[in-house]
């Protein structure tokens, strides 16, 4: 008899390449997780590989994803995943640190800070909220977001613009206030390097108070640039705004409660007679005080007491009298073990949360920076680092951008 010839049974793939042996379940399995190991490592660490234009690149790397298209396109919140085209917002997608002083070792954009979207907040209170609950979506220092709707980064001008509309800014405190008060002094000076030192003598010895180091150690207290009247005095060369326009930054430490030397030293610096142009004043309290709301309170309490009796002007009915309230930085992992459990994240926290509340029923604003800085790196546990002072420094600048200064 003459045999029928079957038809060839296709050979499984694997088998027709490797063989037999290859076509086996460990071995195929074990093939394809090695090859998806090989694409993850190409796309994430070899530098070209992946073309960031492309939802995969952005999957497996990030960083590699592109923000918006060629444009003034932002992303649009109130309907996800839409793209909107809003020219008076190009300056948000541009970074604003084009023109600043950098060297490669302190190099940053504006844009590695905040993640610019619509809407804009319309109100203080929303954009209070928004800044306080925001987030950063790719992990540590990446970029800020605002929750539910935006802020402004201004651009240099923009800043000469608003503090064009106060006398003096009065950021009263302890180091955590200092801070902010150099980082606003970074942007005044458009300067990343030198910007927050006093460039004009020398930093103390084994101490770098470049860039980061301004606000990365105590040794350099002495040497950060925290009050304009001194930058004026021995660098004016170094302000971007007009000087007889532009409202003074001033520091003013006021620490533990209870205070020494009060109110003297609040009030010292301070007209009696009421100005030409309002001033502003920025709080910041607890950790000398371990966090205890009864001690805050009583120190607000009395820093609005001094500053009543010594500007009578703003214990009048109606009087504008801006105040913020600013609670205290997230715990990072080099907080010293003698103070995690009085002053760890979760004390942070409820101190943010109790203090933000009452703060309001004593005519205050309240600004959280904990949600910033908890995915911010701190240089020493306490404080916030460079980048994560300059972000708080613009959320003020927008606060203040927004006070109806008509009401003076």
């Amino acid at each position: 008899m003459v045999g029928v010839l079957e038809p060839e049974r296709p050979q499984p793939f694997l088998r027709s390449i490797y063989g037999r042996a290859w076509a086996s379940r460990p071995r195929r399995t074990f093939v394809i997780v090695l090859t998806l190991i090989f694409v993850t490592i190409l796309y994430s660490h070899v530098p070209g590989v992946g073309n960031p234009e492309t939802r995969l690149a952005a999957f497996w790397h990030p960083s590699q994803a592109p923000k918006y298209p060629s444009g003034s396109y932002l992303r649009d919140v109130t309907h996800p995943g839409a793209l909107i085209k809003d020219p008076s917002r190009s300056a948000d997608l541009a970074d604003a640190f084009t023109n600043f002083t950098r060297k490669p070792w302190c190099t940053f954009t504006s844009l590695d800070l905040h993640d610019a979207f619509s809407p804009l907040c319309r109100t203080r209170k929303s954009l209070l909220r928004a800044c306080t609950d925001g987030g950063r979506a790719g992990g540590v220092n990446a970029p800020y977001a605002p929750r539910g709707c935006d802020m402004r980064w201004y651009t240099v001008p923009e800043i000469c613009r608003i503090l064009s509309k106060f006398e003096q800014v009065n950021v009263v405190g302890d180091s955590m206030m200092r801070n902010l008060a150099v980082a606003l002094h970074v942007l005044l000076r458009m300067d990343l390097e030198n910007g927050g030192r006093t460039n004009w003598q020398d930093d103390p010895e084994g101490y770098d108070c470049h860039c980061y180091g301004a606000f990365g150690t105590g040794h350099c207290i002495f040497n950060s640039a925290y009050s304009s009247t001194m930058v004026w005095e021995h660098d004016p060369d170094s302000m971007a705004c007009a000087r007889a326009e532009t409202a003074l930054v001033e520091f003013n430490p006021q620490l533990e409660w209870p205070l020494k030397d009060f109110p003297a030293s609040l009030t010292n610096q301070l007209r009696t007679i009421k100005p030409r142009k309002p001033h502003v004043f920025v709080f910041g309290h607890g950790m000398w005080n371990d966090l205890n709301v009864t001690a805050s309170q009583l120190w607000v309490n009395a820093m609005t007491d001094a500053l009543v009796t010594h500007m009578p002007w703003l214990g009048e009915m109606d009087a504008f009298f801006p105040r913020l309230f600013i609670t205290p930085s997230a715990a990072g992992t080099k907080k010293q073990e003698k103070y995690r459990e009085k002053q760890g994240n979760e004390a942070l926290k409820r101190f943010e949360w109790e203090m933000g509340a009452w703060v309001r029923t004593r005519g205050f604003e309240h600004l959280g920076v904990w949600n910033l800085t908890v995915q911010g790196v701190s240089p020493d546990g306490t404080h916030a680092g460079l980048r994560s002072n300059l972000i708080k420094a613009m959320f003020v600048l927008n606060w203040m951008d927004m006070l109806d200064t008509r009401r003076y």
